[in-house]
């Protein structure tokens, strides 16, 4: 008896753990591939106004700040899109970008050479969604020293139209995304006094917030 007991028993735990999987499987194979789903119309224009906004060399704790920072473009899909986490749903194809210094080594020009992506990348917390600015390139020329930021700017952005914070993306605190391009490399005498090397980790400052079409 004991053994006939023993052996249902291991049956009864083989049966389990298949039915486990079983279950696992038909979850994924009929769970949807979206995540959220869009509001705003194709083709709605997006203004980014950004408010603080600074670039931080963490190694060498350099930053250069601007007093206006704006990324505007308009939506990419339709109303109603089942999009996936981590898909842009707006391209940001015009920049202002001015007033940029570094209070070592002076002014500076910032020029964002691509167009940027908008997306939110996770599940939100109270109308707040891990979200992240894509594609971001943008080349940096201050007197004697020119050199690239490249990547993505990771953050968090404000869906709750309750919220006073509503449609701000604030970049997360740390490496944002962006490093310092080692192709081309920084060149310029004053990029030795400013230390920046290929690799660098950057991090944003401040926040832009959606002043169009809310997303």
């Amino acid at each position: 008896m004991r053994l006939i007991r023993i052996k249902w028993g291991r049956v009864a735990a083989t049966m389990a753990a298949t039915l486990i999987a079983l279950v696992a499987l038909l979850v994924a194979t009929i769970s949807p591939t979206w995540a959220w789903v869009t509001t705003a119309p194709a083709g709605a224009p997006v203004n980014f106004v950004g408010t603080g906004i600074t670039f931080t060399d963490i190694p060498t704790a350099q930053t250069i700040s601007c007093t206006t920072f704006t990324r505007a473009g308009a939506v990419s899909v339709p109303a109603g899109t089942n999009a996936a986490y981590g898909a842009s749903v707006a391209n940001l194809t015009t920049a202002s970008i001015s007033g940029c210094t570094n209070p070592i080594i002076g002014s500076c020009t910032i020029t964002a050479t691509t167009t940027w992506g908008f997306a939110l990348t996770a599940a939100p917390t109270g109308g707040v969604w891990p979200a992240r600015f894509t594609n971001v390139k943008l080349v940096v020329s201050c007197t004697g020293c020119v050199f690239t930021m490249e990547g993505v700017i990771n953050g968090k952005f404000d869906r709750n139209s309750a919220s006073p914070t509503y449609q701000r993306f604030t970049p997360v605190t740390g490496p944002s995304g962006l490093v310092v391009s080692g192709s081309p490399a920084p060149s310029g005498p004053n990029c030795v006094i400013f230390d920046v090397l290929p690799g660098d980790d950057v991090e944003v400052g401040g926040y832009w917030t959606n002043t169009g079409t809310p997303i």
